[in-house]
């Protein structure tokens, strides 16, 4: 799916929410355990539109990755 946004803040928030993210199969967790999942995000450059591309890799301010985020699974 591509979406457009107007402006990199759009594309930031939107990116913010992770929606529907398959983790494990719930059958396969043992009730009586407790796990914990991490994750962490980036931005490809390589899977940009070639005009937003080009003025990607010249600038910092397109090099972005979130920190760790982690919670627990039940």
């Amino acid at each position: 799916m591509q979406q457009t946004f107007s402006d990199l803040t759009s594309a930031l928030r939107h990116q913010g929410a992770v929606r529907g993210l398959p983790l494990i199969d719930a059958a396969l967790l043992d009730d009586d355990q407790t796990y914990t999942a991490s994750l962490r995000t980036r931005l490809s450059l390589s899977e940009l539109p070639l005009p937003i591309r080009v003025r990607a890799y010249v600038s910092d301010a397109w090099r972005l990755s979130s920190g760790w985020y982690t919670w627990q699974l039940s």
